[in-house]
């Protein structure tokens, strides 16, 4: 596989910016309908397998849905949640491609808004939703154990 090295100040945003010095991402994968399996990456093989399933499947059968999201999005809500990987909101809520911006992180953490210049994900998230999609509500959502 190809070696990426973490970016230099001034390039791109992208995953690279934000690793600390020392660390570089050195494996990448390309998730397509062309990759071919080695048999080694049983995750990423569901992945390409799940994909050319949504492709194939979903995808196909809901046209105008797709079309419309292809022009831009307009989601009448905002779910901040957990990055729990055991909740989906979409799936949990019976929510379509398109029906939330959806923000999830460590804790649900909401961090308070700085005028700082630094980067805070969330709070720009909020922004975006709010005054450039227009959302109409901003919902809030705790998982509690099983």
């Amino acid at each position: 596989m190809d070696q990426l090295s973490t970016p230099k100040a001034g390039r791109p945003h992208g995953l690279g910016e934000i690793l600390n010095d020392g660390y570089a991402l050195t494996d990448h994968v390309v998730v397509d309908e062309n990759h071919t399996f080695d048999g080694n990456n049983d995750v990423i093989e569901k992945l390409i397998t799940g994909f050319k399933t949504f492709k194939e499947g979903v995808f196909k059968q809901k046209p105008e849905l797709y079309d419309k999201l292809r022009v831009g999005q307009e989601p009448k809500i905002m779910m901040i949640t957990c990055a729990d990987s055991r909740v989906c909101p979409t799936m949990l809520h019976g929510l379509e491609a398109g029906e939330a911006f959806i923000v999830r992180n460590v804790a649900n953490l909401v961090p308070p808004c700085e005028e700082s210049g630094q980067h805070h994900g969330t709070s720009a998230a909020i922004e975006y939703a709010v005054t450039v999609l227009n959302v109409r509500r901003v919902v809030y959502c705790l998982n509690s154990t099983w």
